[in-house]
């Protein structure tokens, strides 16, 4: 099994809800057919880098080999860590919940980032999946300072970047409270 190479694979974050874990090759694959075109609309385009306005097949390539660099790049020092967003019920990935570091053991700061195909958005998963990797990055990992980046501009997704001291994790815990800080 890959796992024995590459433990990260076997890093999972669940909750009833939702289950938070690195995506195979062949469901990345699926993911990157599945959300070409199905991110935001052309509207809303804007509000993330140029990769959801790339079209089939240099989409699915480019967000292939994304996720590999990822993995590959891994290190102590600088790290992303793009687990897929499982429902409950949901054998396939329906976005991407990224926690990323540079230099984490000096300065104990995350990065978060998060995207989910059009069909899954409004309905909470973004907030949940952000408050699961927060409680794992503060919990787990001993972060003391995450970093949200969200377009002040899109009102659809940002809720939990612009407010993120009023997330609510799973079970009533409130981040940022009792000297964390979320900013």
């Amino acid at each position: 099994m890959l796992s024995s190479s590459w433990p990260l694979f076997d890093l999972q974050i669940h909750t009833p809800d939702l289950t938070l874990r690195l995506p195979s090759d062949e469901e990345l694959g699926l993911l990157a057919r599945r959300a070409e075109g199905n991110v935001l609309d052309e509207h809303t385009q804007h509000y993330m880098t140029g990769w959801t306005r790339l079209r089939s097949p240099e989409f699915e390539r480019s967000f292939v080999q994304h996720h590999w660099l990822m993995r590959a790049s891994w290190s102590p020092a600088k790290w992303n860590w793009l687990a897929g967003i499982y429902p409950s019920g949901e054998e396939q990935p329906v976005g991407i919940m990224g926690l990323s570091a540079q230099d984490f053991l000096a300065k104990r700061v995350v990065s978060t980032g998060s995207w989910l195909l059009c069909e899954w958005q409004g309905r909470g998963l973004g907030k949940q999946a952000r408050g699961m990797i927060l409680a794992f990055a503060f919990d787990h990992l001993g972060a003391t300072e995450a970093r949200t980046f969200a377009s002040p501009d899109n009102a659809a997704s940002p809720e939990p970047a612009r407010k993120p001291l009023d997330l609510i994790l799973p079970g009533g815990e409130s981040m940022g409270r009792n000297g964390r800080s979320v900013a």
